[in-house]
């Protein structure tokens, strides 16, 4: 790299270059003077270079997660999506059967995630994204496929529109018991039926009772 004031034989022009920043486009310049062996020219000139930066190309991004429990993007993600220190990122569109959060901390043992829900069309800068924790956390007890539309820029330039595939596997859910209240004459046996059982067995996931367990004895111990 050469620093500033640095003198430049004509014989070495040829080998003076400028090499930009991988996946950098823009405008950059600096400034010269030149020497005719007695003075230096009594202005400076400018060279302006306009570097014209590939367009940012983005896809699909496909994303599996279990119900009921928050599902995090990282920079795996964006791993094979050209971006660069002048890139956003937009959420064009919220996906349906869950909520889209945002955390602008990582989580770690001090830091419980304490995501924001986004809104539609909200932006982030590539480093603020990647300092943070974007998480999909699915409606309770969903299960199933869902999306959210994507756009990236690059030097100002917005990519096409991408999609980002979610599913969500089902997982057991912990049934639901009520009370069950008998009514019988005094020194009636008391007969109980699965019917009684599966009256009051409430189970989200349409799993059947199979077996039950009895926690505490009779109270009062009357029999």
């Amino acid at each position: 790299s050469i620093a500033a004031n640095t003198e430049i034989l004509t014989a070495d022009l040829s080998t003076l270059n400028y090499n930009p920043e991988l996946h950098w486009g823009g405008t950059t310049s600096f400034t010269w003077t030149a020497f005719d062996g007695t003075d230096w020219s009594k202005n400076s000139a400018k060279v302006t270079m306009e570097i014209s930066a590939d367009p940012v190309g983005i896809g699909s991004i496909n994303k599996n997660g279990v119900e009921d429990q928050l599902l995090e993007f990282d920079a795996i993600d964006l791993r094979n999506f050209t971006l660069n220190s002048t890139s956003y990122i937009q959420a064009v569109s919220l996906p349906p059967n869950g909520t889209l959060l945002f955390d602008s901390l990582k989580t770690t043992q001090s830091h419980a995630f304490d995501g924001i829900p986004l809104n539609e069309g909200q932006q982030f800068h590539i480093y603020q994204l990647l300092a943070g924790e974007l998480a999909f956390e699915p409606d309770p007890n969903f299960n199933g496929f869902t999306s959210f539309i994507w756009r990236a820029s690059k030097n100002g330039e917005w990519s096409e529109d991408g999609i980002v595939k979610i599913t969500i596997m089902s997982a057991n859910d912990a049934p639901v018991i009520q009370d069950i209240h008998v009514y019988k004459l005094e020194d009636s046996i008391v007969k109980f039926f699965l019917t009684d059982f599966n009256n009051a067995f409430i189970d989200i996931d349409g799993d059947s009772i199979s077996h039950i367990r009895i926690t505490e004895l009779l109270t009062p111990d009357t029999g």
